[in-house]
């Protein structure tokens, strides 16, 4: 077995210019001869990250030590992460995890070196950077990481790929199936598709496994048989609280974005059952809510600041909601979904139920990149997370280490 290190850097990539792949600059530093890693290689702003930093805070620090720029912050809206095997041999590999960021050039300050890391420095476009030898291993790829995709060349993205991208009405779930389908079906580059969403862990975890060399009809396989599991815990769990209900008091459930994983559950708890009563939020912006009403048979879908009420007015038994991440401490989920779980807490009826599934569950001790339509939910705030445990396959897997 081999064993495997990771050593944790962030690279932060300063950019001047318009937002197209023509006209914007990046600037790259040119390490110097004596530095132990990669000497006389171009690079971004970077460094490892040291005990108790977080990506953004190593980032900050960096930029601090090694330029001008003591006020400019990084974008917390940051990529995914790029592993980049440094060291192997038969027993062991060192891994550099490379955390990307971008942070903008204010208007009318000229960026200075400072520090004894870099030599002299350069603003280069897209193209350049892509071209650039010799640079640090994968400086392009975490650029694009930083930028989620937005300057990839359109002659490797194709069509279908960036109309998947611009998906925002779909779950996590059913949009890792609509990558492995683009990969299956299309060609897509699964480390370019890895690229676009990083708020959806589902995505990231099947794009890891194609990239690792798993089948895409296997990982299809998992990802419904996990999704099933999840289903039928949850309504497992739910059963017991239907048990003192009726028709005329009905329990009532209300739910927030869309989630394939909740419908299956809804669907189940819903058929020729008459002891519940369902409201969905329209969930704005993008009003997914919509939709997920319309896909349970058009139950009520109500104002997301009505349902709000309606929890604080102890109206509400259950809240029930899906996630596109789990971490040890925090839920990812949609923007608008931290405020109907704090009102939650101060009802004197309403329980928080967050259901999910092991494709969900991220790898990393630091939290995955936010996009703007999602936030980070803490784990105390519900009742009770509704994620199976281990299948026997994966017990066993995880004993042998694989």
């Amino acid at each position: 077995m081999v064993a495997t290190s990771i050593k944790r850097v962030v690279s932060c990539f300063i950019l001047s210019g318009n937002s197209t792949r023509e006209t914007l600059k990046i600037a790259v530093f040119h390490r110097c001869d004596t530095m132990p890693t990669f000497p006389s290689h171009w690079a971004a702003c970077s460094g490892s990250i040291e005990e108790g930093e977080t990506p953004f805070q190593t980032a900050s620090r960096e930029l601090h030590e090694e330029t001008n720029l003591l006020s400019a912050m990084p974008n917390k809206q940051q990529g995914i992460y790029v592993d980049v095997t440094f060291r192997k041999t038969e027993d062991r590999e060192t891994i550099i995890r490379v955390y990307p960021c971008t942070v903008q050039l204010p208007p009318g300050l000229q960026l200075e070196l400072r520090g004894t890391e870099h030599d002299y420095f350069k603003f280069i476009s897209v193209q350049e950077l892509e071209e650039l030898n010799p640079a640090v291993p994968s400086l392009a790829r975490a650029f694009h990481h930083a930028t989620c995709g937005k300057f990839l060349d359109r002659t490797v993205v194709s069509e279908k790929v960036l109309q998947w991208a611009n998906d925002h009405t779909s779950g996590a779930a059913d949009m890792a199936r609509n990558a492995l389908a683009l990969v299956k079906d299309h060609d897509a580059d699964p480390t370019i598709i890895r690229m676009f969403r990083p708020s959806m862990v589902a995505i990231t975890n099947s794009m890891n496994q194609v990239i690792g060399g798993e089948s895409v009809d296997n990982i299809l396989a998992s990802l419904d048989a996990e999704a099933t599991r999840a289903a039928e815990y949850a309504v497992n769990e739910l059963q017991p609280l239907l048990q003192d209900k009726s028709k005329e008091n009905p329990l009532i459930i209300c739910t927030f974005s869309r989630s394939s994983t909740l419908v299956k559950i809804l669907q189940n708890l819903l058929n020729d059952n008459d002891k519940i009563q369902l409201i969905c939020s329209k969930s704005t912006p993008g009003d997914e809510g919509i939709l997920m009403a319309k896909e349970l048979g058009g139950v009520e879908c109500i104002d997301d600041d009505d349902l709000l009420n309606l929890v604080r007015q102890d109206k509400i038994d259950v809240v029930l909601i899906g996630s596109d991440c789990v971490t040890e401490e925090n839920v990812v989920n949609k923007v608008g979904t931290k405020r109907l779980a704090e009102a939650a807490k101060t009802s004197s009826r309403a329980k928080v139920f967050c259901c999910t599934d092991r494709f969900k569950q991220w790898n990393d001790i630091f939290p995955p990149p936010l996009e703007d339509i999602f936030e980070e939910i803490s784990i105390d705030l519900f009742d009770k997370m509704l994620l199976p445990p281990p299948s026997l396959e994966q017990q066993c897997r995880r004993r042998l280490g694989s």
